[in-house]
């Protein structure tokens, strides 16, 4: 068992440096320089979002060791069609919210607009999106745990043995890092806001991918 939670442990810090920070790393990173005023705040937003990814690794696991690994790939395949397009508009949504200070004179203020976006829904809502739209790695992974799990609270500790591996991502120290930048730029608010505009479009493009995706067609960036 000790091998298990060792290699568990590892294989979620290799994907957390990996495959999940080239898909996850845009859309986070974007959204945190955008909205949040220091470090403390990006960290925040960091553990909210993966607390909520790996409650759907979770439910995965589980639902593979219930149900079998066919019939939950089957299932996610076919769902897939319509998670990607409602998770899409979900993440253009933020993603133009993102941009509000420079299209709503409510938000005119930096300040006022970053306090507007303190909500820990934002963060948790990507965390759940992005963990319901595993890589193949990942489903590998949580195949793996559901099947060499002998019962479902072992399943349940893997799964969590697993995402404290993807939660200590390099990813963590950029957002440590990005947290810092709004800080700076509240001072400039008209840097700021064209600041602000060019993250919240960074975030409605990769929603838009995950929208066309979903239909099958290709992304027209």
């Amino acid at each position: 068992m000790n091998k298990i939670v060792l290699s568990l442990f590892l294989s979620g810090l290799l994907l957390g440096s990996g495959p999940c920070l080239a898909t996850c790393g845009p859309i986070l990173i974007s959204y945190i320089a955008a909205t949040k005023q220091n470090s403390r705040q990006g960290a925040l937003a960091w553990l909210l979002f993966s607390l909520s990814r790996i409650f759907i690794y979770l439910v995965l696991s589980l639902a593979i060791f219930l149900l079998g690994e066919f019939l939950v790939k089957q299932n996610l395949t076919y769902f897939s069609k319509y998670i990607y397009p409602v998770g899409g508009m979900l993440i253009v949504l933020i993603g133009i919210f993102t941009m509000c200070s420079t299209s709503s004179a409510k938000c005119e203020s930096p300040r006022a607009a970053h306090a507007a976006l303190r909500s820990t829904i934002q963060p948790i809502t990507l965390g759940l999106i992005m963990g319901l739209l595993p890589c193949m790695p990942l489903l590998a992974v949580l195949s793996y745990i559901g099947l060499v799990s002998l019962s479902w609270q072992r399943c349940i500790f893997f799964s969590l043995i697993f995402g404290l591996g993807t939660f200590f991502s390099p990813l963590i120290l950029l957002v440590l890092a990005t947290g810092v930048i709004p800080g700076i730029l509240f001072n400039r608010p008209k840097i700021y806001r064209y600041f602000r505009l060019v993250c919240g479009f960074i975030i409605v493009f990769f929603g838009v991918q995950l929208i066309f995706r979903g239909i099958g067609k290709p992304v027209i960036f």
